[in-house]
């Protein structure tokens, strides 16, 4: 079960130097073995083999020796002069050498993240927990994956947490469960976001709500919106469009605040020329949807980012989530109480999960 998101731009600030550039986004965790540092004449029978490489990873790189303290050996990406980056690599003492790099692959490459819709399956009625798990625990016997689920991701709903409940018994009952299933039930980090942002936009509700009634007059007839469009062209904002939410998602309201942000004095003047027009904020209201969406800007980008599909996003959302908590530490002690109130409200939602 997912929320309902956005459309997702690339996310470009999780490139760094120490990661491969390759366009198609996926993650790669790779282990080899190194011979252990022994005098060449001396004759070891008792000597390991060299695990064999059975991933096709290792077609993309070749191995290397290189001189120096500690290091043994490298690896190297084979692709074009831009892309060949060499990695250092450090043996323990029993020989092995662990390396774990992220990186993306070229548009040339056979590599691609991968995600697969195993199944819809119809439940009749009556839609109980225990037969929902039920169903479940069946689709992952008839798929074959039975011992090898990790864990399940869902959105935050009392139902599930009966349904995730019963299927961790039946699956620690196998021993199948790492850790003893503790990581078995995973939150959805955007339907928690989602539900954090939607308490503390109720701090600000009654603004909220008169924005969004300002924009349904503006939009419910063409000669409003075009009348409203002409005086944002005279101030050099035609590149900026009105935007009117869906309440229930909180990032389409944070949209819609900043966009009409940017239009607060087209709204001023327009309430001038049309005497029906009665939704102006005033300056104060504009200044606290400023602050508000300054707020939220970062929830957005965070919502982004957990929520893409063509890039993993386990290796993400840790930094990101740790990112939220310090941002609603510090506006707890805002010097605007409504700020002040919001923040704090958000963060006991965070704190609950």
């Amino acid at each position: 079960m997912e929320s309902d998101l956005h459309e997702l731009e690339p996310i470009e600030e999780y490139e760094n130097e120490d990661s491969l550039e390759i366009s198609d986004k996926a993650t790669v965790e790779a282990t080899i073995d190194t011979p252990i540092n022994e005098d060449p004449n001396e004759k070891n029978v008792y000597k390991r083999k060299p695990r064999k490489k059975t991933s096709t990873v290792w077609n993309h790189f070749e191995q290397v020796e290189v001189s120096g303290r500690h290091l043994e050996s490298c690896l190297k990406y084979v692709g074009s002069k831009k892309k060949q980056k060499v990695l250092s690599v450090e043996s323990n003492a029993s020989g092995d050498v662990g390396i774990i790099s992220n990186f993306q692959f070229d548009e040339n490459s056979d590599w691609r993240l991968n995600r697969r819709v195993l199944n819809f399956c119809n439940i009749p009625p009556p839609h109980s927990r225990l037969l929902i798990a039920d169903a479940l625990h069946k689709c992952f016997r008839d798929w074959g994956i039975e011992s090898k689920v990790c864990s399940i991701t869902v959105d935050n709903a009392k139902a599930n947490d009966v349904v995730l409940r019963h299927l961790r018994d039946v699956f620690n009952m196998r021993k199948s469960l790492v850790v003893g299933g503790k990581l078995f039930h995973v939150c959805c980090c955007a339907h928690i976001t989602n539900l954090m942002v939607q308490d503390g936009l109720g701090e600000i509700g009654d603004i909220v709500d008169y924005v969004r009634d300002g924009i349904k007059f503006l939009v419910a007839y063409e000669g409003r919106l075009k009348q409203f469009t002409e005086i944002a062209k005279n101030l050099h904002l035609s590149s900026k469009k009105l935007f009117l939410d869906v309440p229930t998602r909180w990032n389409s309201t944070y949209l819609m605040l900043s966009a009409a942000y940017e239009f607060k004095d087209v709204f001023s003047m327009y309430g001038f020329n049309d005497r029906q027009f009665t939704w102006v904020p005033s300056h104060e209201d504009w200044d606290k949807v400023k602050s508000v969406c300054e707020l939220l800007g970062v929830f957005n980008q965070v919502t982004k980012i957990v929520s893409g599909s063509d890039y993993p996003t386990s290796n993400l959302f840790l930094p990101e989530i740790w990112r939220m908590k310090e941002v609603l530490t510090k506006k707890c002690d805002d010097e605007n109480d409504y700020i002040r109130s919001m923040a704090r409200r958000m963060k006991a939602k965070f704190d609950k999960y």
